[in-house]
């Protein structure tokens, strides 16, 4: 494959990846976890650092068994990508059909069975976002209103980058996601 160095970045692997052509081959579980240990949930404005792979861990821990890999990696895409808030990316078309472009690559990379198991992901997804709003943000005023779901019953606790990074390798070597038997730092 034919890298475009206009629309390629670097990953912590050492290889590159094609933001608008994604390889297969180079979606890496090492790439997914350091990009997601350093994105901010949010866009940064908490209080404190709380990173998409801290949500994701938690997540993939509170769901249905059979959807724990798809929970760890629904939000596999932000790693390449960024944490875009809902508002910005409904006012990008471009960014959604790309995001939904690595999300494809992705699930085909690790056989996820990516739309089966979308209502319980929504579900839990707006669950953990009832609970960060709380325990992370301070406020249940911000996106949902407490009347759809019940917060998750989960203690979120602060987690550096480096403690991400291993909880997320971690799970996802439980998980037994290829590539995860040895966690690099």
């Amino acid at each position: 494959m034919t890298l475009n160095c206009s629309s390629a970045i670097w990953l912590a692997s050492g290889g590159y990846i094609d933001l608008l052509n994604p390889d297969r081959e180079a979606i890496r579980i090492q790439d997914i976890a350091r990009g997601l240990s350093h994105t901010a949930r949010f866009g940064g404005q908490s209080p404190w650092p709380y990173s998409v792979a801290q949500h994701s861990v938690l997540m993939s821990r509170l769901i249905e068994p059979e959807f724990a890999v798809l929970a760890l990696l629904h939000d596999a895409a932000e790693a390449y990508l960024g944490d875009v808030q809902r508002p910005l990316k409904a006012l990008l078309p471009e960014y959604r059909a790309i995001e939904a472009n690595f999300e494809g690559v992705i699930a085909d990379k690790y056989s996820l069975p990516w739309f089966s198991g979308k209502k319980s992901l929504r579900y839990w997804d707006l669950r953990m976002l009832a609970t960060e709003k709380i325990q992370v943000l301070g406020t249940l005023d911000y996106w949902i209103s407490t009347a759809e779901v019940d917060p998750a019953e989960v203690r979120i606790k602060r987690w550096g980058p480096e403690q991400a990074y291993s909880r997320f390798m971690a799970r996802a070597r439980e998980l037994r996601i290829p590539g995860a038997g040895k966690a690099e730092s």
